[in-house]
């Protein structure tokens, strides 16, 4: 993750999804975003799916009141990636590696994470349960770029490297 310069907004990842190829393991590409207006609580998002077990979701960071003092506060694109992963996601016992220092357990990535890098921080995990769904396994490997948390969750290990791989091809 970190030998490639990633887009470090979701406008420049839109690119990168697009050009994904068309279809994967006979799925077909599906590209989503949600553009941010300055009204909106949230930051600007995309997404590319094949299918129900394979994803790419990207997230800008942005600026949010919903905090403990009421006062506005960076959620940062490393608190992003740990909440888009450890709200539906955890990883299975001992598969976490990363930049990113995990939870207690390591089922995720902590949201302990200093404050925007400049430097791409990541983790990989096999998957072990889903909100709603504690068979599902898969595999996920989510890395931050600037002000951007790319997130894949992918069928197996395989499939999320071949994604990435799209991604990264994409990206020349």
């Amino acid at each position: 993750m970190d030998k490639v310069s990633w887009p470090a907004t979701t406008q420049g990842a839109l690119k990168l999804l697009n050009a994904l190829p068309q279809t994967f393991r006979g799925e077909p590409l599906e590209v989503f975003s949600s553009p941010t207006e300055e009204e909106e609580e949230y930051g600007a998002s995309a997404s590319a799916q094949y299918g129900d077990d394979n994803s790419i979701s990207v997230t800008d960071e942005y600026t949010t009141t919903d905090t403990e003092s009421g006062e506005p506060e960076l959620f940062t694109a490393e608190q992003l990636l740990a909440a888009s992963f450890g709200l539906v996601f955890a990883c299975a016992k001992r598969s976490y590696r990363g930049t990113i220092k995990p939870l207690e357990g390591g089922q995720g990535p902590g949201y302990d994470s200093p404050a925007r890098s400049s430097k791409t921080n990541w983790f990989s995990c096999r998957i072990d349960g889903a909100e709603g769904d504690d068979d599902f396994t898969g595999h996920a490997v989510g890395w931050t770029s600037k002000k951007a948390a790319w997130l894949v969750i992918a069928e197996d290990e395989k499939a999320a490297r071949t994604i990435i791989a799209g991604l990264e091809a994409s990206s020349k």
